[in-house]
């Protein structure tokens, strides 16, 4: 790698500051890894859990793990995506407002126990959406495969290698689950440790993303007719998605992948800089 790259590497480190500010504010905005270790199954088990939810007509349990379970360090982040958030508790105002037509319906009206949990899980589902668009960026970013405008002076297709760089967070993440020691540099780290680690986590979310999907169909299979035209999915979507949290969510994630892309489109100009042989005193 191209040592005289890094040179500027810090030059959007304000950003990052204000970022970091902001994520602390909100106090789960800065966590960004989802813990599913104890809670992951295989495809069988998950076929099967919803089968027999299917012949019980029981609903999933999608708030799991006591706070006993939830490491301190983690706790508000945690709370977020595992207990029932506010605006879908049943004391609610919102939440009763929004669906007062199907909960109050003189004919066919809607469990609530029913519509919390297609809810619940529209919220986690959103939640592991957003983490997922955020480390395929890392995986991405530590790859050299950012898609973003090249300088035109940029020679030679072999430099992009030069553009990858593993975001700090993700050195973080491995640091706090003891894959990487605290005292290692990204150089002397075998870069295969990072994908493989990285990739492990995006099976993770697509795995938790499928069972909260197979226990959403299940739920809606016992819905009145009147909402098996898919109506209800739409105004749960609408609902979830406007909801304060979670916009502040998306537009944080937003704005890191934002900056991985400014980081890359930095270092390319560096690189192409660099191509043209400049004096140290041009330097």
């Amino acid at each position: 790698m191209t040592t005289n790259i890094l040179l500027f590497d810090d030059i959007f480190h304000e950003l990052n500051d204000d970022l970091d500010t902001e994520g602390n504010e909100w106090h789960y905005l800065n966590n960004f890894y989802l813990n599913f270790e104890d809670e992951i199954q295989t495809d069988e088990e998950l076929n099967r859990s919803n089968t027999s939810q299917q012949q019980q007509h029981q609903s999933p349990i999608v708030v799991s793990r006591s706070k006993k379970e939830i490491n301190k360090n983690d706790d508000d982040h945690h709370r977020f995506f595992y207990n029932i958030p506010d605006y879908l508790s049943a004391s609610s105002s919102s939440f009763r407002a929004t669906f007062f037509s199907e909960l109050r319906s003189i004919y066919n009206p809607i469990d609530f126990q029913d519509l919390q949990q297609l809810n619940i899980l529209t919220h986690q589902t959103t939640i592991i959406y957003l983490h997922d668009q955020l480390w395929h960026h890392f995986l991405q970013a530590g790859k050299g495969q950012l898609k973003q405008p090249l300088p035109q002076l940029l020679q030679h297709p072999t430099d992009l290698t030069t553009l990858s760089f593993w975001p700090k967070i993700v050195t973080s993440v491995m640091i706090s689950k003891g894959i990487i020691q605290h005292d290692n540099s990204q150089d002397k780290i075998n870069q295969d440790i990072y994908i493989n680690f990285i990739q492990n986590y995006l099976h993770q979310l697509e795995k938790q993303a499928r069972q909260r999907r197979l226990q959403f169909d299940t739920i809606t299979t016992r819905l009145p007719s009147d909402y098996a035209n898919g109506i209800i999915n739409d105004k749960i979507e609408h609902f979830i998605r406007n909801e304060d949290s979670l916009s502040a969510l998306r537009l944080h994630f937003e704005r890191r992948i934002a900056l991985l892309e400014y980081i890359c489109i930095d270092r390319s100009y560096q690189l192409a800089y660099f191509q043209q042989k400049p004096t140290n005193l041009q330097v």
